[in-house]
C-alpha cells in the first residue's frame, strides 16, 4: 500500500478524476442529460478517491511510478459503475441494470475525456 500511494498523480488527472465522478451526478452538467433519466444517485466523491488509488495500484503493477491518464480511463467504468443507483423506470426501458450503470459511466467518461483531459508531459 505504502508503495501504491507513493506513484505520482498529476494534479490534473485527480481533477479528471474527480469530473468523471461528478458525471454521474449531474449528466447535463456534463452534456449527458439523457442519462439523466437512467440516474437515481450517481457516485459519492468517495469514488474518486477509489479511482485514484487504484490507478496507482495499476501504475505500480505495471512498472511505473506514476498515473497515466490511459489507466484512468481504463478504470473508471468497474470502478464508479456499481456506485450509481438506478432510477427505477430504467428497467422498463428495457436496460438492464449492468447495462445502464456501465452506459452512464461510459459515455461520462468520453465526454470528460474530450473536455478535460489535458497532458503536457508525464515525465517527474
Amino acid at each position: 500500500q505504502k508503495e501504491c500511494r507513493a506513484g505520482y498523480v498529476d494534479p490534473s488527472l485527480v481533477q479528471y478524476a474527480v469530473k468523471l465522478v461528478s458525471a454521474t451526478r449531474d449528466p447535463a452538467k456534463y452534456g449527458l442529460p439523457e442519462l439523466s433519466r437512467f440516474l437515481s444517485f450517481g457516485a459519492s466523491p468517495r469514488a474518486s478517491i477509489a479511482l485514484m488509488k487504484t490507478a496507482q495500484a495499476i501504475a505500480l503493477f505495471e512498472g511505473h511510478d506514476f498515473v497515466a491518464p490511459e489507466q484512468i480511463q481504463k478504470l473508471a467504468v468497474p470502478v464508479i459503475a456499481h456506485r450509481v443507483v438506478l432510477e427505477p423506470q430504467a428497467r422498463f426501458s428495457g436496460v438492464t441494470k449492468h447495462h445502464a450503470r456501465l452506459l452512464s459511466c461510459q459515455s461520462a467518461s468520453d465526454t470528460v475525456t474530450a473536455e478535460y483531459v489535458y497532458v503536457e508531459t508525464w515525465t517527474k
